[in-house]
């Protein structure tokens, strides 16, 4: 035993000494398993075009262009898979995407101008531009698929994102999508502890988004208070067109199987739902929330005691359940990877992203990814071919054997299935079919519906999914009713054939199944205005609305089913109708169809309509009060069944009042946040960027109401009388197009020059008498009248501030034992320096440039050679930041003499890592500067030194064990 245990640490050191000779060559995550489950007689199969472990250098650049290992040069693109250029305030820049030191890194920062941010305005907001980045792989990638990234999650509110996305933009998978900083004020804690698990799906024209908005796809975990600055795996399993699983660090936390959810919630337990309505499943629905409690504006579902069970009660597909993508509902396109960070659009516009400040720490907001990896199940060996009806058993009725439908029935069949492998040759899928058939008492075919292949030869060879199948109404001919069972002469019976075909139908595979069918229910036909008592006013029987006044409209329908046959929705529509005293027409408006015949033939569903101003004839709609005596309004609301041969009526007489009389008024309404203790008017700084709230109402007199102009905001300097001196650029805060009544936020930056060029001058600097105001103003009817919420303010001097720069993450380049950095000539690095100008006596000195280059100096510190002057930040950039920029250690001074290795200098010389600062013009400097160890090109990578590292601690922890 002995002699056993000395050998086997012999064999076990030789291994490893070969293992840190070769671990250069190794993935990142070669020792990190798969936690999916590849299925019985797969092994898992890497797909190194989409995998990457950024073990390379990639160089940041204004230009567009693709990068990727030597091997694969081509493998991602440094954008976006278009031309969008990010959400919100985002706007996607090529330079702040780079790879070095073993990582993807994609740097979020912010332009200024004269210390002023540049702006963006999507829709009525308006906020700081937030340079983002984004890349997109050449590869793309299809069920079934597992995809693991291993990243830092950024300490920010800004987004960071690793997700997939289709070439037309209309099947999302977000493998995460994390918010993971509180920032400075906590103004993010609620999204900083979670990671949401969620998807997308579209219509793009005219546009519309789903994604599940349950509560549990934020998920959480006991003892993370945020996840910002965490390393963490994530990985999902797109396993089939209606199955994802999502995993964290390894670990199985949700699953989404076609129309329910598997949750692990914070607690390490599982919990079961499934959605528990919606106004409709067709592309004019909507969710339904919770009104009430701590999931209040959640999605609402239902909770299952397992998620066979939520499958089996669930009616609602999560994937897709409006049915925007036509394809019954599933994800089935080939899709992007795509990796990136975003300042996104909600975020921005309830004021959680970063501000000005924040966003000056690079640290914070550079996502960093280690790798990310592709796997595909693949088969080992032989495989049969084989379909099965995975969720039979939710169909069988308490006491019987066969599973039940109901005619007219759309279903939903789980099904598990394989095309046969065998001597290494794999069947092609042809298609899988479902039909309904009557056999007489011989098993002879009476009748057999359309055929209907729901999986078609495009799909993958073997999966687990789900199809929607509606029990059709009448055979093949399109005419002959299928009976019920109850209906069926004495020794027949039907069949749901369910079958696969491979390789052109050269051969099958069959699961099919006898089953009862039963007839539909008898219905009335029948719509309803559900929503109606929500505009009958105090005192009045009927609604009450006003003339272009946008509301909801709930109604709840049915078609008739008589005998087992149900009709086919029409349409529904809404207009406006002026009646006489018999209940005569006498004018209606505009045709508008609300509700398609593709939607469901009984359902309740939500939809605006607009009271019109005029009818169809053009002249004008008349409020009630001006009606001839006997006439009134009605809200036509039916229901066409059939093409036109049927109709119901939910139709309600209305009264069109007269707007109330309001005052033209705005106000500043967070005014008292910026009033300082002991001031009575709010205080700024010059280049401060804030949150302006105001409530503002054009007025309405004479049942007229004016139109909003725009409301706009500037900085104006006025004399001791009040009169203006001088006015910074006219600048609108909201459009005309806005509503005439609203509170709305926006930001506003004090800015630095007046519209004149001249500088604006401090409070405590104006001429006696004179004061500054913060101009906010509504323009109504073209200019023709205005309301006033502007205040007077103060603008303080700076703080005082010492002059200073430092090198943050000098401590990355530092080797184990050693006490200063170590580059090798020619490596492109990554520099995070803090920085600030001075400020005495209230003046503020002017950033020149932060400068970098490596000098060596002999054993009195004095300058031996110096490579080439070389800018990193310039002038123009905030006179306070922290910042990240990249720099090549030289081969060459500027004289062009080679630049030495440390180990190559004279005695007593060393080699020094110039950062430098320069205000105003040269008259004055900081220095952050850093002694460096260089060593030859390629000689050691930094991420091999981790590498080597660890396993050389591992071969001594066996040295002083064995």
């Amino acid at each position: 035993m002995k002699f056993t245990k000395h050998f086997n640490f012999r064999v076990t050191a030789v291994l490893l000494f070969s293992l840190v000779c070769m671990v250069v060559n190794a993935q990142d995550w070669a020792a990190i398993p798969i936690p999916a489950d590849a299925g019985a007689g797969n092994a898992w199969i890497i797909d190194n075009d989409a995998s990457d472990d950024f073990n390379y250098t990639f160089n940041a650049t204004t230009a567009r262009t693709n990068f990727g290992p030597v091997s694969d040069s081509d493998k991602w693109i440094n954008f976006f898979h278009n031309n969008y250029q990010g959400p919100g305030p985002t706007n996607w820049e090529e330079e702040n995407v780079s790879v070095s030191d073993g990582f993807l890194r994609l740097l979020n920062d912010r332009e200024f101008n004269n210390g002023v941010p540049v702006m963006k305005t999507f829709g009525n907001v308006t906020r700081p531009e937030t340079r983002a980045a984004c890349i997109t792989g050449a590869k793309r990638v299809i069920y079934p698929v597992f995809v693991e990234a291993k990243v830092r999650v950024m300490n920010s509110a800004l987004a960071t994102d690793v997700w997939l996305l289709s070439p037309d933009d209309t099947q999302e998978i977000d493998i995460i999508e994390c918010y993971g900083g509180p920032m400075s004020d906590n103004r993010n804690s609620f999204f900083a502890p979670s990671v949401h698990l969620s998807h997308h799906v579209f219509v793009r024209s005219p546009f519309k988004d789903y994604q599940p908005a349950d509560w549990n796809s934020w998920y959480r975990k006991d003892g993370v208070t945020q996840w910002g600055g965490v390393d963490i795996r994530i990985g999902i399993y797109w396993k089939s067109p209606t199955i994802l699983e999502y995993y964290i660090d390894g670990e199985l936390v949700r699953v989404i199987n076609n129309d329910a959810v598997a949750s692990r919630l914070p607690d390490g337990t599982w919990e079961y739902t499934y959605p528990t309505a919606v106004t409709s499943t067709e592309q004019n629905g909507q969710l339904v929330r919770f009104e009430s409690g701590q999931k209040t504006g959640y999605q609402a579902m239902t909770v299952a005691s397992s998620l066979e069970e939520a499958k089996k009660l669930s009616e609602i597909s999560v994937i897709d359940p409006f049915n925007y993508l036509g394809n019954d509902r599933r994800f089935s396109k080939e899709m992007d990877i795509i990796i990136n960070t975003e300042d996104q659009s909600w975020q921005a516009e309830a004021n959680r992203s970063p501000n000005n400040t924040e966003i000056l720490n690079a640290t914070d907001n550079t996502m960093l990814v280690d790798w990310i990896r592709v796997y595909k199940p693949e088969p080992t060996g032989d495989r049969a071919r084989s379909l099965s009806f995975d969720n039979k058993s939710n169909y069988i009725l308490s006491g019987d054997a066969l599973p039940t439908f109901t005619i007219g029935e759309r279903t939903e069949i789980d099904v598990t299935y394989a095309t046969g492998i065998a001597g290494g040759i794999e069947e092609d899928l042809n298609y899988v079919a479902t039909q309904i058939q009557q056999l007489d008492e011989n098993d002879q075919v009476v009748g057999v519906s359309s055929f209907i292949s729901p999986i078609t030869g495009n799909e993958v060879n073997a999966t687990s999914t789900s199809i929607q199948y509606e029990i059709p109404t009448t055979f093949n001919d399109g005419t002959t009713p299928i009976p019920s069972s109850a209906n069926l002469p004495i020794g027949h019976k039907l069949k749901l054939l369910f079958y696969m075909s491979v390789d052109g139908d050269a051969a099958f595979a069959d699961a099919s199944e006898e089953i009862i069918l039963d007839l539909q229910a008898p219905r009335e036909r029948s719509i309803t205005f559900d929503n109606k008592s929500d505009y009958i006013l105090a005192g009045e029987t009927v609604p009450s609305f006003e003339l272009s006044e946008t509301f909801d409209v709930t109604v709840t329908y049915a078609t008739g089913i008589s005998n087992g046959i149900e009709e086919d929705l029409g349409y529904i529509a809404t207009m406006l109708r002026q009646v006489d005293a018999s209940g005569a027409t006498v004018k209606t408006s505009a045709f508008n169809v609300a509700i398609e015949g593709t939607s469901a033939n009984a359902a309740t569903t939500t939809y605006q309509f607009t009271i019109p101003t005029t009818y169809n004839d053009d002249s004008p709609v008349i409020r009630t009060d001006n009606l001839p005596v006997g006439h009134n309004l009605k809200l036509i609301i039916f229901m066409s069944v059939d093409g036109d041969t049927g109709f119901a009526d939910g139709s309600e007489e209305i009264i069109l009042t007269p707007p109330a009389p309001r005052e033209r008024s705005i106000t500043f309404d967070n005014k008292s946040d910026y009033i300082l203790a002991g001031e009575t008017v709010p205080t700024f700084d010059l280049g401060q960027t804030f949150d302006i709230t105001t409530t503002y109402a054009t007025g309405v007199a004479n049942e007229v109401e004016e139109d909003l102009h725009y409301v706009a905001t500037m900085l104006r300097e006025v004399d001791a009388s009040g009169a203006a001196v001088k006015t910074s650029a006219f600048n609108v805060v909201i459009e005309g197009t806005a509503d005439n009544v609203g509170t709305s936020t926006y930001q506003f930056t004090i800015p630095t020059t007046f519209s004149d060029g001249s500088p604006v001058v401090r409070t405590s600097d104006l001429p006696v008498g004179h004061k500054l105001k913060l101009l906010v103003f509504m323009s109504v009817n073209g200019d023709t009248g205005f309301a006033d919420g502007s205040v007077d303010i103060i603008l303080a001097p700076p703080a005082p501030r010492n002059r200073s720069i430092t090198f943050d993450n000098k401590s990355d380049y530092i080797l184990s034992g050693d006490t200063d950095p170590t580059f090798e000539l020619n490596q492109t690095v990554d520099i995070i320096v803090t920085y600030a100008t001075g400020v005495v006596n209230e003046v503020e000195e002017d950033l020149h440039y932060v400068a970098t280059m490596l000098r060596q100096v002999d054993g009195n510190d004095n300058p031996v050679n110096t490579s080439t002057f070389n800018v990193a930040i310039e002038g123009t950039s905030a006179n306070a930041a922290t910042t990240t920029y990249q720099f090549t250690i030289p081969t060459t001074f500027s004289d062009g003499s080679p630049v030495p290795t440390t180990e190559d200098l004279p005695t007593d010389n060393k080699l020094i890592l110039l950062i430098f600062m320069s205000v105003d013009g040269d008259t004055g400097f900081a220095v952050g500067s850093s002694e460096a160890k260089i060593v030859s090109e390629g000689s050691l990578s930094v991420s091999n030194l981790k590498k080597i590292r660890k396993l050389w601690f591992l071969l001594i922890h066996l040295l002083v064990n064995y």
